[in-house]
C-alpha cells in the first residue's frame, strides 16, 4: 500500500489586470500550489544520494514552474539563464518561467487571468546555488518534469499539482548561464525552445547578389532556410569538422553564399550584461567546381563587385552591418567586443550573425561558406 506525501511547493502571486503593480494589492490573488507525491512513501529525501540524479519525486529539492496558456506570453524569471528544451516543455513551449527555488519557499510571479492555465511543475537537479548547490560554473543542472495541472484562473486559487518521477528518466530542460557576475556563452544549438540557429540563404543555387551584401538590408528570416538539425553537431568545438553551407554559381549576379546565425535572447535579462563578444572560427570564399560540402575554399574571385569575404554583425539602433573580420579565405578565428547588447538585438530578441562567401568570378563555381564552431559570449 502507497502512502500520499504532500508538500507545499510555494505561493504564486497574479496580477490579473495590466496596469496593476506591487503597491496595487487590491488587484492581486494568490496560486497556492501543492506538490501531492505519488511516488512510494519507501523513499525519502534524506536516502537519495547527492552525487546522483533522484530516484523519486521525493529526492527533489529544487524546483520551477512553467505556466501556459491562452494570452500567457513567454516571461523567462531565471535571471540570466538561457533554457531549451528537448520537447518544447512538452510541446506548450515557454510560458511564465519561474526563479528557481527550494521546496517549500515562496515565489512571486505575474500571470494574467484566464482559463486553462496549465501549470507544469519541473524538478531541478543537480540543486544550483539558488537552492544551496555548488557554485561550480562547469556543473550543469537539468529540469525533469514531475507533474501538471490545469486551473481557470480567476480568484485565489489552490492548486494540487499530481507529481511523480521514474528513475532514470531523462531531464527535458536545460539552463544555462549563471545569475551573478559570470559570462554566459552561446554555442548554436538549433533547439525548438530557446535555441541559436544557422540559417543559410539558399540550400542549392545561389540567389543573392553580392552588390547588395553590402548594402546595411536587415536579415530577413523569411528569405532563409535553416540547416538541418543533425548539422549543428559540426560546430560544438573548434576540431577541423566543419559545417558547409554553400549555393553553385548561378549567374554574374547571384553568385554568393550567405549564413546567417540568430542568437536568441529571449528569457536572458541582458540588463546583466554590460557587452557581448562574437567568435567565429571557418573560413569563406568559392571552389572552381560545382558544390559538394567537401572542397577548401580557394582564393577570391574578380567579380564585378568587391570580392566579399566577410563576419559581420547587426546592429538594429544604427541599422548597418559591422565588421568583425575579414580576409577568411583559409581557416581563421575572427572575434570582437561590442556594447549595449540592448543596440544590437532586433525586436524579436535575436542577436544576428552573418558570414558571407567570397565572391566567385566564373560559372560552374560554388560559393562557400564553412563554419568550425561560432559562439557568443555575454559579459558582465
Amino acid at each position: 500500500m502507497s502512502l500520499k506525501k504532500v508538500f507545499f511547493l510555494g505561493f504564486v502571486f497574479l496580477c490579473f489586470f495590466p496596469g496593476c503593480s506591487k503597491q496595487d494589492q487590491s488587484t492581486k490573488t494568490s496560486l497556492q500550489i501543492v506538490l501531492e507525491d505519488k511516488d512510494s512513501a519507501s523513499k525519502s529525501a534524506s536516502s537519495e544520494s547527492l552525487l546522483a540524479a533522484p530516484t523519486s519525486a521525493a529526492g527533489f529539492q529544487c524546483f520551477a514552474v512553467n505556466i501556459t496558456g491562452p494570452g500567457v506570453a513567454t516571461q523567462s524569471l531565471l535571471s540570466a539563464k538561457s533554457c531549451s528544451s528537448t520537447d518544447n516543455m512538452r510541446g506548450r513551449g515557454f510560458g511564465i518561467l519561474s526563479p528557481i527555488f527550494r521546496r517549500g519557499s515562496t515565489v512571486s510571479m505575474d500571470v494574467p487571468a484566464g482559463k486553462s492555465r496549465t501549470v507544469d511543475v519541473y524538478g531541478i537537479d543537480p540543486p544550483p546555488p539558488e537552492c544551496g548547490g555548488s557554485t561550480n560554473s562547469n556543473i550543469s543542472s537539468g529540469g525533469y518534469f514531475l507533474g501538471s495541472s490545469i486551473v481557470n484562473i480567476t480568484e485565489n486559487t489552490t492548486v494540487t499539482v499530481p507529481i511523480s518521477f521514474t528513475s532514470g528518466a531523462p531531464s527535458t530542460v536545460s539552463c544555462s548561464g549563471p545569475s551573478s557576475g559570470q559570462p554566459l556563452t552561446l554555442v548554436p544549438t538549433g533547439s525548438t525552445g530557446n535555441g541559436h540557429n544557422i540559417f543559410r540563404n539558399t540550400a542549392g543555387s545561389c540567389f543573392v547578389n553580392s552588390a547588395s551584401i553590402v548594402t546595411n538590408v536587415p536579415p530577413n528570416i523569411s528569405s532563409m532556410s535553416e540547416i538541418a538539425i543533425g548539422e549543428y553537431s559540426y560546430i560544438g568545438a573548434v576540431d577541423g569538422v566543419t559545417l558547409f553551407t554553400e549555393c553553385n554559381w548561378v549567374s554574374a549576379s547571384l553568385n554568393t553564399q550567405v549564413s546567417y546565425i540568430a542568437w536568441d535572447l529571449t528569457g536572458i535579462n541582458i540588463t546583466n550584461f554590460n557587452s557581448f563578444k562574437v567568435t567565429w572560427v571557418g573560413a569563406a570564399g568559392h571552389y572552381s567546381s560545382a558544390c559538394n560540402a567537401t572542397t577548401t575554399s580557394l582564393g577570391h574571385g574578380g567579380g564585378s563587385s568587391p570580392p566579399l569575404w566577410l563576419v559581420q554583425v547587426w546592429n538594429n539602433s544604427t541599422t548597418t552591418w559591422e565588421n568583425v573580420g575579414a580576409n577568411l579565405i583559409t581557416q581563421s578565428t575572427v572575434a570582437n567586443i561590442y556594447t549595449n547588447v540592448s543596440s544590437y538585438k532586433d525586436g524579436a530578441n535575436k542577436l544576428w550573425v552573418r558570414i558571407v562567401a567570397d565572391d566567385p568570378a566564373a560559372a560552374t563555381y560554388c560559393s562557400t561558406v564553412q563554419t568550425d564552431y561560432a559562439e557568443l559570449k555575454l559579459i558582465p
